[in-house]
């Protein structure tokens, strides 16, 4: 049976050229360090901190693009332009429950493709 998974995790460990067992290593890393700034986003939306939230937006950003995590990307920088016009809190609030709700999507997905692999990443 062939999986598939939306994002081309072997495409990219071959562009590496690393072995599917360090690039689970990596993507293991990965979602920590996002979980980790999305806690953090979940606590300066509280305070409505702009500037911090516009760090840790461009740290996902970021990260999402380096690792190719396209629909986390997109949604970070629908974050970014929200944010560049000061939107109000209830679009702002929106716009990270989309983020919170595209990671969480994009870690099943990833854990998925692993695991078919015979890897295991689960947090």
């Amino acid at each position: 049976m062939n999986f598939t998974c939306r994002y081309d995790l072997k495409g990219f460990s071959n562009e590496l050229g690393l072995p599917l067992k360090d690039m689970a290593d990596l993507f293991s890393e990965l979602i920590k360090e996002i979980k980790g700034e999305l806690l953090e986003a979940r606590n300066v939306l509280e305070t409505r901190n702009l500037e911090s939230l516009k760090q840790i937006n461009h740290n996902i950003k970021g990260i999402s693009a380096n690792y190719r995590i396209l629909d986390l990307y997109e949604q970070s920088c629908q974050i970014s332009n929200a944010l560049k016009i000061s939107c109000d809190n209830q679009t702002l609030q929106s716009l990270f429950d989309n983020l919170f709700l595209t990671f969480e999507s994009a870690v099943q997905e990833i854990i998925a493709f692993f695991a078919h692999e015979g890897i295991d990443i689960s947090q």
